[in-house]
This record gives structure tokens, sequence and C-alpha cells, in this order.
């Protein structure tokens, strides 16, 4: 017994210890709020998965074209694949684009948008012609010859000349031309990127070359321009020539005698640049 006692006594710590018994842990309730969020947020998604991608609610039902006037938005939608019911979500702009653009060459660029809910927007950039070729195809600032779907504009310079680099490059040099200069060019000749010419209203062709040194060029043709010639070579502006040089004062040669020999034409004579007059121009004809 006494032992007995003893291992109570120790199992109990003693009078004053006191068990604290904990509470039996129960199991968590899900909160059925939370599982209705959850429920309501996959719900939403799938539906506007279909909305966007399979139904007809954002499906293409109208194409409209921006930039041009009414006559030719017609040309554009008749170019533009747009697949008409098809979800807008779906549809390829940018192939849209590249076929606008490939069927209307005046088109300088096009950018295709999805208008939301059910339109196709097709903004169209057109070509501006600043000339024309010798076959009545306009010429953009780049040098690109096309067919205008418009009439173009009068007294529009005439450019001859297939090559686009050639094209592009006769096109910069006029425009670098000042207007004393351009407003007395009857046509232009673009051989090659590197042989540019013009002729002027007179009659006088200028030999310009590139589109290099413009700033120099342009002050050696206006020196050179008082002396009345029949051709102007600045290509080389360091070394300007000038050919057959006041034609209109030179007098006839008598025609030789049949018993005469033959001679060969001296060479054209090269000249350098003179002082410019008070009006360099005034005997260069002016197309205008």
């Amino acid at each position: 017994t006494g032992a007995g006692s003893r291992s109570t006594a120790s199992r109990s710590g003693g009078k004053n210890e006191k068990v604290t018994r904990l509470p039996r842990r129960k199991g968590r309730r899900k909160s059925p709020l939370k599982a209705i969020i959850i429920l309501a947020i996959i719900t939403i998604a799938i539906v506007a998965v279909w909305l966007v991608w399979f139904s007809s609610v954002l499906a293409v039902k109208a194409v409209k074209v921006t930039g041009v006037d009414e006559a030719l938005q017609q040309q554009v939608i008749a170019a533009a694949p747009v697949p008409m019911g098809e979800p807008i979500a779906k549809v390829d702009t940018a192939a849209i684009g590249s076929a606008v653009q490939g069927a209307l060459p005046w088109i300088a660029s096009v950018d295709v948008r999805r208008g939301y809910p059910n339109d196709i927007v097709i903004a169209v950039t057109p070509r501006v012609a600043v000339a024309q070729s010798t076959d009545g195809q306009a010429i953009d600032a780049d040098g690109i010859a096309y067919q205008s779907p418009t009439a173009l504009p009068k007294k529009l310079l005439t450019i001859d000349g297939s090559d686009p680099d050639a094209l592009g490059t006769a096109v910069r040099i006029y425009r670098q031309l000042p207007p004393e200069i351009s407003q007395k060019i009857a046509s232009l000749t673009a051989k090659s990127r590197d042989d540019v010419t013009f002729t002027l209203g007179s009659g006088a062709v200028v030999r310009w070359g590139n589109d290099e040194k413009a700033d120099q060029k342009i002050a050696v043709l206006t020196a050179l321009l008082p002396r009345r010639a029949r051709m102007y070579d600045v290509s080389a502006p360091e070394l300007p020539t000038t050919f057959d040089e006041n034609p209109k004062k030179k007098q006839k040669t008598p025609s030789p005698s049949p018993s005469a020999s033959s001679t060969t034409d001296p060479a054209p004579s090269v000249t350098e640049p003179s002082a410019v007059p008070s009006d360099p121009f005034a005997d260069e004809g002016s197309i205008n």
C-alpha cells in the first residue's frame, strides 16, 4: 500500500497541480460562399471563351474603310478577303492587309484592325503622284510606278524610265532643285540611278548624274546656263562641260563643193563656268 500511494502521488504531481484537458479538434467546414465564387469565375471564363471564339455574337458583320473616298472604298472592300460571319477573334488581319496591297498597287500602306463587336476596319494610305511615266503611269516619291485610280494632275512632270531605283533617284533630284530650275524642266530621263538627265523648255539637255553633291551641281549649272549651250554636263561638278554654246549666234557655214574632200567635225568645245547674270534662266523656256 505504501508503494501504491507513492505512485499515485507522483502521477498526480501533488495536491495543488491542475490537469488541463485540451478540447477535441473538430473538422473544419468549407465556406459555401467561397465555393460559389470559384464556380462563378470558372463559368464566366468558359462563357467568355465561347462568346469570343465560337459564337456568332462577336462575328464579322461589316467592313469599314478609312483614308479614301467612297468610290475607292468599294475597290478596297472588293479586294479584301474578309470572312463574313466568322468570329472576329479568328480573323487573320495580316493576310487581309497583304491581299489588299497586292491587289491595289496605288495603296502605299494598309492597316487592318478588329473593331469590336462586329467590324473589320481597313485603314488605307494611298500613294501620292509626284510625276508620271511616258506611258501614263503615276510615280510616287519613292519612284514606284503604278496605275492611278484617279485622274493625274495637269502639268505633272514626265520621267522616262522603268527601273524603280532610277525613278526614285530622278524624283529626289527634281525635289532638290530650286524653283528657278525645276520650273524650266520639260522632262526627265532616268536610265539608271547614276545616269539622270533632264530637258529644259528651251530644248537644252542637262546631264545630272546621280543625286549626290546637289548643292554644288546647282551652283555650277546656274553659272553655266547663260552660255546658252545645247548640253550641260554637271555630273562631275568639279569638271563641268558645255556643248554647242550659243547655237543661235553661229553663222551657217557654206556647203562644200562636190570636189572638196570631207572633213571631220571638230570636237565639242569644253568651257569653264562664267559669272552669273541677274537672270541666268531668262533664255531657258518655261513649261508653265
